[in-house]
């Protein structure tokens, strides 16, 4: 027999309606996909690093890593937009002007991509692993640090959105059925009502927000609130 997930399931709405709700699960599989299309890029973009010639070779690697999670993330923030406007007429009837999306922080994202790439692989050369083996964990970590950056371009739309929004009461987390603990209690404390000033993302993470245009806990999402029971 099948066993039920939380979150899982065509039972499972998150928006007031089943359009909505439909939206915002499409939303969440494309950028979901974005994110794997960017990892495939960003380890493209590894082979640009020679793991003998470390030093020699970062400062090429790096610019061309920066530069596809420049335009990802953009790809990312345009995807989000869309679906924006389609949720909102979906909710309540009516598009709105959005925020413009905001721009990538450079040295954050430089500091994600060299500690989860070229710091990781010297790492792992010290405790053994081979260069070969070493270079592609470093290029899995440090790519998937990326796609981080990537979805926060449209993550961050979407909260701007909300943010600006004089019709939204806020945004709910809205996460992949085998999510982790971590964003799993995320999703389940807007039961209680709490709601943060930005949505914090890990390292590969696919969540989304989805604007809220009814408050109180009765309309949580079925996953958040199976989430909050356990």
């Amino acid at each position: 027999p099948a066993v039920h997930r939380p979150g899982a399931g065509p039972g499972c709405l998150m928006a007031s309606t089943l359009r909505g709700s439909q939206l915002t699960e499409a939303h969440r599989l494309l950028q979901a996909r974005l994110s794997k299309n960017t990892v495939d890029q960003l380890q493209a973009d590894w082979e640009l690093l020679d793991p003998l010639r470390v030093d020699a070779t970062m400062g090429g690697w790096l610019r061309a890593a920066l530069a596809t999670i420049e335009q990802q993330r953009k790809v990312s923030a345009t995807i989000a937009a869309r679906y924006q406007q389609r949720f909102r007429i979906a909710e309540i009837g009516k598009a709105i002007n959005l925020p413009a999306p905001t721009p990538l922080p450079l040295e954050a994202a430089t500091t994600s991509l060299i500690v989860q790439g070229p710091v990781r692989y010297r790492a792992l050369l010290a405790a053994g692993r081979s260069s070969t083996e070493a270079s592609t964990m470093a290029s899995a970590t440090s790519a998937v640090a990326g796609t981080r950056h990537v979805l926060n371009g449209g993550r961050d739309l979407l909260m701007a959105a909300s943010d600006a929004d004089p019709m939204a009461l806020g945004s709910r987390r809205v996460c992949s059925a085998g999510c982790c603990a971590f964003c799993a209690m995320l999703a389940a404390s807007w039961v209680d009502g709490a709601s943060g000033d930005n949505f914090q993302a890990h390292d590969n993470c696919h969540c989304q927000p989805e604007s809220s245009y009814e408050e109180g806990a009765q309309h949580a999402t079925r996953q958040a609130k199976e989430f909050h029971a356990l």
